[in-house]
């Protein structure tokens, strides 16, 4: 049967199915296109650098890719397409590929002194070996240094920028990878990296203190040329100089040897250490390479093999999330973020990144703090301090100029739950008053939930905040008691350009509509928090402490104010505040009111109070009667203390109970 466009001598392309077979095929053909159906273990897959390594059980390969493809290390993989010119270029764009289970690839346990360097190119493998150095390559990926076997390697994983990776600097550690050597021109070896595809294949062994090579029996410096080159020996002596991180003389009683350090350590003079490492004799001297150290008769951590490595954190919320037993384990941290707070008179100043805030304590007195608005990097150790952990800065250095985030609105009842601690938020309120205290200059303000102090630099210009509504961006800190449970909050703002007034749209503040009393607290789509309430009511009581109740008809409100003009139940006033809750009930916040005649009071509800407890009761005038058992007196009661349908005015303070109001004016039977 021929197809259409297909002479009958033409043979059809047979499939290719290995990466043998690829390469055995002409390049001609190649570039006119042959289809390919290849079965691949991803030994390791990097879609950010673009870097894919695959086996097919028989050969291994690297495949450059210029765009993220729909795999993971570990996967086994079905890949089908046509091959595309350049023939000479293993190719897999344009293919189809299918995840089609896990990779059971073996892994090669190696020796770096005695592999064959060449013929383990892009293989599987696993070494062992010290971790000198441990650093990061932007947010994507970190480098591990380790000495293994006489070598030393640079090993590469890709992390995610939010994830917590362990502290393995100075540790013994496995890693597994993708093998890949350099060589020089002459075909000697230049340098070894390992692609390991995540934190995963890293499997921490024991601190350095802990490692087997110590058990190793004791050589005398005078004795390391008549060793192999690559046998590993151990010396003990005293260090006598050297360079920081890099080398150091050692003596014993029979000599003294060079030592290159895998550790970037500082060892003083006069410090006995422990040294393992390869012996060099270069006449008379003599050097040991790639050298482990630890302090002369090094205590065992654990019969195990050591503690746990520490961890490193790289973002803000997983410092924040650190119980205190994990504090106290000792972990280091390499932030990133912007500074939403400093000042130059404080030790701390406030950072974020794009999981939330953070304290940073400097340790540095000597330098200014960055300003607010700056990128900076910040490395350290978390500790507790307060109502949530915190960082205490070794380093602290500028690296560029981002600006403050958006703030965050948020409410003082959310600020209450404690979430919102060290976060750059904006909150808006009544302010009340002004002063000064400590250096600073403390805002006091009402919120629609309570009372909160807000916190500026002392030469800050507040003089025409008192009385008006403004909002503050700043960062939310808790107040907390002698147990660290949280009690208040502060915001602290870093200067009056983060601070916004609203002015009153009405210049009188009784010149406003009247509502009426059922109506506060409705929902209205013109419904601001902070827009004056006008209503007008009849008084049930007042007290000095700043809380009146008003009725009017059947509805009744608490009223909450700072002003001391007295009044009298059954006044008839007008009352402006602002809305808020309390206990679940609707109130007037920062009310101002003027009387305006006499009411009319209704009648109290009589009550049982053994069962009554009705809810729309709240606020109103009732009568009831009862034994007192417990409570306190203004004036003399009856001895009896049997009193008969005694008006109260009636407030709720949870569904199961009550508390009442006696009028003081009220006779007693």
């Amino acid at each position: 049967m021929t197809l259409s466009g297909q002479s009958e001598d033409q043979p059809e392309p047979t499939t290719i199915t290995s990466i043998e077979a690829f390469w055995a095929t002409e390049t001609g053909l190649k570039d006119a296109g042959i289809p390919y159906r290849y079965v691949f273990d991803v030994l390791y897959y990097d879609p950010i650098w673009g870097i894919l390594h695959v086996s097919d059980g028989d050969w291994v390969e690297y495949i450059s890719t210029d765009e993220p493809l729909p795999i993971k290390s570990g996967q086994t993989i079905l890949v089908t397409g046509t091959t595309r010119a350049p023939g000479n270029e293993f190719w897999i764009k344009g293919a189809t590929i299918e995840a089609i289970g896990k990779s059971d690839h073996p892994i090669l346990r190696v020796n770096l002194a005695e592999i064959d360097h060449r013929g383990t190119l892009n293989e599987a493998v696993e070494i062992r070996g010290l971790v000198s150095a441990q650093n990061f390559d932007g947010e994507t990926h970190m480098s591990l240094n380790i000495a293994s076997d006489g070598h030393a390697v640079m090993v590469w994983i890709p992390v995610d920028s939010a994830e917590v990776v362990p502290q393995l600097t100075g540790s013994v550690v496995r890693v597994r990878g993708v093998y890949g050597p350099k060589f020089e021109p002459n075909g000697q070896l230049r340098s070894i990296e390992i692609f390991c595809p995540g934190i995963e294949e890293v499997s921490f062994e024991a601190p350095v203190s802990n490692a087997r090579e110590f058990e190793i029996p004791l050589t005398k410096t005078e004795s390391l040329g008549s060793v192999p080159a690559q046998q590993l020996v151990r010396v003990v002596g005293e260090v006598v100089g050297g360079l920081v991180g890099e080398m150091l003389f050692l003596r014993d009683e029979s000599g003294q040897v060079s030592v290159d350090l895998a550790q970037g350590e500082f060892w003083k003079r006069g410090d006995t250490v422990e040294v393992v490492g390869y012996p060099e004799v270069e006449g008379i001297a003599r050097r040991l390479t790639r050298a482990w150290v630890r302090p002369a008769n090094s205590e065992l951590e654990t019969e195990s093999g050591g503690r746990s490595p520490q961890m490193m954190h790289r973002v803000t919320a997983s410092v924040r999330e650190l119980t205190p037993a994990e504090v106290a384990r000792g972990d280091d941290a390499r932030l990133e973020g912007v500074v939403t707070w400093s000042s130059p008179r404080s030790m701390v100043f406030f950072m974020q990144d794009s999981t939330g805030g953070l304290r940073v304590t400097r340790l540095n007195s000597d330098e200014l703090p960055p300003l607010p608005g700056a990128h900076v990097r910040v490395e350290g150790r978390p500790f507790a301090s307060g109502f949530a952990p915190q960082i205490k800065a070794r380093m602290v250095r500028q690296i560029g100029e981002t600006g403050l985030p958006v703030a965050k609105k948020i409410t003082l009842e959310q600020a209450l739950t404690g979430i919102e601690e060290a976060q750059w938020v904006e909150m808006s309120g009544y302010v009340f008053g002004l002063r000064r205290e400590s250096g600073w200059i403390r805002v006091d303000l009402s919120t629609n939930a309570g009372p909160m102090s807000v916190r500026l630099p002392g030469d800050a210009a507040v003089g025409d905040l008192e009385g008006k509504v403004a909002a503050f961006q700043g960062v939310a800190t808790a107040v907390t008691d002698e147990k660290q449970k949280l009690v208040g909050l502060d915001l602290w703002v870093a200067d009056r350009q983060h601070v916004q007034v609203f002015e009153d749209e009405i210049g009188d503040v009784f010149a406003r509509p009247t509502s009426e009393i059922d109506e506060v607290g409705l929902f209205s789509a013109s419904l601001n928090p902070y827009r004056r309430i006008k209503i007008e009511g009849t008084v049930l009581h007042w007290s000095p402490e700043g809380r009146i109740m008003v009725e009017d008809g059947d509805s009744a409100l608490m009223v909450q104010t700072r002003q001391d003009e007295s009044l009298q139940r059954g006044d008839r006033i007008e009352v402006v505040g602002f809305f808020g809750r309390e206990g679940g009930r609707a109130v007037l916040r920062e009310a101002e009111y003027r009387k305006v005649g006499a009411g009319q009071l209704s009648l109290p509800v009589q009550i049982d109070p053994s069962a009554d407890f009705r809810r729309e009761l709240d606020g109103h005038l009732v009568s009831l009667e009862g034994v007192i058992i417990e409570g306190y007196q203004l004036e003399p009661v009856p001895k009896t203390g049997i009193f008969p349908r005694v008006p109260y005015c009636l407030e709720f303070l949870r569904p199961s109970a009550l508390h009442a109001i006696c009028d003081p004016d009220l006779e007693w039977d």
